[in-house]
């Protein structure tokens, strides 16, 4: 599951963000989670617990702007992949210092917001793949290639990976079904 953060102060931006995002992932069939902020201070806050796979960041927020919470995700997350939004083209440039995937304009953003995630989607084919597993209360993402095998013992399914093993409940076909 990808999962999606929209950081902005314009309800209305983000409002109409959300609504474009499910249309373009319904349509690509893509299984997602979009959470929203108003504020950048609480987006850095729920970092430390949720990792977010693409970040849409408005540069001009109070407090910290969009700039200033890039670097910061960019210092822990440096996988995160991050689209600038903003009605201030001239700061396309000063962007690039934190390596966005994509800048779109906000009066743009209907027209530029598939092209952006359609060039995220291309991006995440190419990385690794992840597998996310309930292991009880928790959720365990890995990559599929750190997998090294899992077994099952009545419905006790122990994976073994190259980080950590941790064991869930299921069934090993329906894994299988999953994977293939």
């Amino acid at each position: 599951m990808i999962q999606i953060a929209i950081c902005d102060d314009d309800e209305f931006i983000l409002k109409e963000m959300i609504n474009e995002i499910e249309k373009i992932m319904k349509k690509q069939k893509v299984a997602y989670q979009c959470d929203r902020y108003t504020e950048s201070g609480k987006l850095l806050e729920q970092m430390n617990e949720e990792k977010y796979n693409l970040l849409f960041l408005d540069i001009e927020m109070p407090n910290k702007d969009g700039f200033q919470v890039a670097q910061e995700i960019r210092r822990k997350f440096v996988d995160t992949m991050i689209i600038f939004i903003s009605n201030y083209e001239s700061k396309v440039f000063e962007s690039y210092e934190y390596e966005p995937l994509w800048f779109i304009r906000k009066s743009d953003l209907k027209e530029m917001l598939p092209k952006a995630i359609m060039k995220f989607m291309s991006k995440i084919a190419e990385e690794d793949i992840y597998y996310e597993f309930q292991a009880g209360a928790n959720k365990k993402v890995v990559k599929v290639k750190d997998i090294i095998f899992m077994e099952c013992n009545l419905h006790e399914i122990t994976v073994k990976a190259v980080s950590e093993d941790f064991n869930i409940y299921g069934s090993l076909k329906k894994l299988e079904i999953e994977f293939t």
